[in-house]
């Protein structure tokens, strides 16, 4: 063993020793064992207190009223798209009772227009004022607009239920 192995091999050692080894808790959080203070689940409760203190009633206040006014504009989007279409339905394109609801809108020949809220920018903000204005928050969330549907696709909706 030449003299640069040894000495690499002695700072290996001197670095093994210096590093805490990682251990896992039940949580699935590392810890570091010889410096708890700085450990990870230490370092980001920090962080939130941290946060939590910088954040005054200010700032909470005019990011509740920034939610406010973001779901007021989805509202708005989600009652003019009811307005100018006979049968919206709000859904998602992952969800299989969505599929199954256009799928059987289609059959009976409705003309309808589908809002996939997971590719909707802000489709959160108008799930969330769906749930204010209908009551319901899961998709599919069907909303007819009964005065914008031809006489037909009215007797067929009628017919079904």
């Amino acid at each position: 063993m030449g003299p640069d192995k040894e000495k690499g091999q002695a700072q290996n050692e001197k670095l093994a020793d210096s590093i805490c080894l990682l251990m896992m808790d039940g949580s699935d959080r590392f810890f570091r064992t010889s410096e708890p203070t700085i450990t990870r689940s230490n370092r980001s409760t920090y962080r939130r207190k941290k946060s939590r203190i910088n954040r005054g009633p200010k700032d909470q206040k005019r990011k509740k009223e920034k939610k406010k006014d973001q779901r007021k504009m989805a509202l708005a989007k989600a009652k003019e798209l009811v307005s100018s279409n006979p049968v919206v339905v709000f859904s998602k394109s992952y969800c299989p009772f969505c599929v199954t609801v256009k799928q059987l809108l289609t059959q009976l020949g409705a003309t309808f227009k589908a809002i996939e809220l997971d590719n909707e920018s802000d489709g959160a903000q108008i799930q969330s004022a769906l749930a204010e204005w209908t009551g319901q928050r899961t998709v599919p969330n069907l909303v007819l607009s009964l005065k914008a549907l031809p006489r037909k696709e009215a007797e067929l909706l009628k017919s079904v239920e």
